[in-house]
């Protein structure tokens, strides 16, 4: 984790990152990628404000691979499920969540997944 971002109970049986502000980042090592893997999709719980979610592989400040647009007029209470195309990438990588936006407490993300 770098910032803000947390990981918070957010019932009683789910985890999820909260307190996400502007530039946080969140790691997950190791994932493997097979050779159909052409998307992400992400269950979100947005906030008031929009911002971008950019996928990067190896390292924080690594090659971005892909991003969802997650936009604005959310409640923080009502999750949405958002996809997007990302490159094509084989093997195992660390993944970055890195977040791009205005404000405190930009979203929830409840999980993540390449397809």
């Amino acid at each position: 984790m770098y910032g803000n971002v947390r990981i918070k109970a957010i019932s009683a049986n789910n985890e999820a990152l909260t307190e996400i502000r502007n530039r946080d980042a969140a790691g997950y090592k190791y994932i493997d990628f097979d050779d159909h893997v052409d998307s992400i999709k992400v269950d979100v719980f947005p906030g008031k404000k929009g911002l971008t979610m950019d996928i990067a592989i190896d390292s924080s400040w690594g090659p971005s691979i892909g991003q969802i647009n997650i936009p604005d007029g959310g409640n923080g209470q009502t999750m949405q499920t958002l996809s997007a195309p990302i490159k094509t990438v084989k093997g195992k990588h660390a993944v970055w969540l890195r977040f791009w936006g205005d404000g405190d407490e930009l979203l929830q993300i409840d999980a993540f997944r390449f397809l």
